[in-house]
């Protein structure tokens, strides 16, 4: 069993390392594969997948609380780009 914490912990974890945003039922199979490794049941070293299945935009109000605010900034190409700090080159 993992907790709300948890869901939403796993959550904005899979947001920041992989630029995925899912439902915070979503996240349930990140959560247990965390906690499974914190008790030592699996080893951070073994390969596991973990399916999710929803978007986080089916349901934001869910997890809007423990989300980050975000800034807004124009609609503008070279702005985004300047944000995500993008180095590399687009054809």
């Amino acid at each position: 069993m993992v907790s709300d914490e948890d869901l939403l912990n796993a959550q904005l974890q899979l947001a920041k390392m992989e630029g995925i945003y899912v439902e915070v039922s979503s996240a349930a199979s990140i959560a247990a594969a965390k906690k499974l490794v914190d008790d030592n049941i699996i080893s951070p070293d073994e390969r596991i997948v973990c399916v999710v299945t929803s978007g986080g935009l089916k349901d934001p109000e869910a997890s809007r609380k423990a989300l980050p605010k975000l800034n807004p900034i124009d609609p503008v190409w070279e702005k985004f780009i300047q944000v995500i700090n993008f180095t590399g080159r687009m054809e």
